[in-house]
């Protein structure tokens, strides 16, 4: 494989990688370097740029994005809504957008020091102008799922523990997300799947 080609956030926007079809976006990327994706973070060696997130403008033009993966890093920065504005802002209509953030009843959610909150199942309904919420800003995506995972880790004993808090989480996860809490310790994880609408 050969070695990624790491560009620094200048003021020029990025452009569409030389034989890329589409753009996908793999943000705060870390170790999870992803072939034919445009893999993003402030750290890690494995990346194709290099770009501190919670500095705006994002180094994209103005709907040039077709997908974005965002695993367990807007826990991290301190403003969701500007972040969401500009991967909003980025991103083609309909475009698909992933996003991974510790429920508030995790551990992890609370341990880590670097995370700025925890969240909601409900926390992306913020976005979707069906809901109230969408008030509080002008970026729109549509929410296609909400799911609960009970557990992050794929060990065998995690596994079979969590089948029941995932099988209760499948049949209505907002349900849930109020009360399996309380019967299972928590859940570790939501995972958001959004239609970018313009």
């Amino acid at each position: 494989m050969s070695e990624p080609r790491v560009h620094h956030h200048t003021s020029q926007a990025i452009t569409q990688p030389a034989g890329l079809e589409k753009v996908r976006l793999n943000l705060g990327c870390g170790n999870d370097y992803r072939e034919g994706w445009v893999n993003l973070d402030l750290f890690s060696p494995k990346c194709d740029i290099r770009h501190d997130l919670s500095k705006f403008p994002y180094p994209f033009k103005d709907g040039s994005v077709d997908e974005i993966y965002a695993s367990h890093i807007i826990e991290h920065l301190p403003d969701t809504f500007r972040v969401m504005e500009e991967f909003w802002r980025i991103m083609a209509p309909k475009g698909k957008l992933t996003v991974k953030v510790p429920h508030f009843s995790s551990s992890a959610a609370w341990t880590n020091l670097q995370h700025k909150r925890a969240y909601g199942i409900n926390s992306m309904a913020h976005f979707d102008e069906q809901y109230w919420e969408s008030t509080y800003t002008h970026a729109r995506f549509k929410v296609k799922s909400a799911k609960l995972a009970y557990t992050r880790r794929k060990t065998l004993p995690l596994i079979l523990l969590s089948i029941i808090p995932n099988a209760v989480a499948a049949l209505n996860p907002y349900w849930a997300d109020r009360l399996a809490p309380m019967l299972f310790g928590g859940y570790d994880e939501i995972i958001w799947e959004l239609e970018a609408k313009k």
